[in-house]
């Protein structure tokens, strides 16, 4: 089964105008298919070290966090694209 790399997240800070959105939206859309094999598995945490937390339920969400309503407005535009 395709156990993807575990990773700490990430930030993207680049300059207004860099193509942040579209980059993150790229990536998502990029990773979905790894992520749902990942959601869907039946493999646990349970066999990890003493410092991975246990999963019960596994999730293929993606967590963005936008500065203001304007933000989301533009997230909402570039995915209508």
């Amino acid at each position: 089964m395709f156990k993807p790399e575990e990773t700490g997240g990430g930030i993207l800070a680049d300059e207004m105008g860099m193509g942040k959105t579209l980059s993150i939206l790229a990536l998502v859309i990029r990773t979905l298919n790894a992520a749902h094999s990942w959601a869907t598995s039946n493999e646990t945490s349970e066999g990890g070290t003493s410092q991975t937390p246990r999963c019960n339920r596994r999730s293929r969400a993606t967590l963005i966090v936008a500065s203001s309503d304007l933000m989301i407005n533009e997230w909402f535009q570039e995915l209508d694209k």
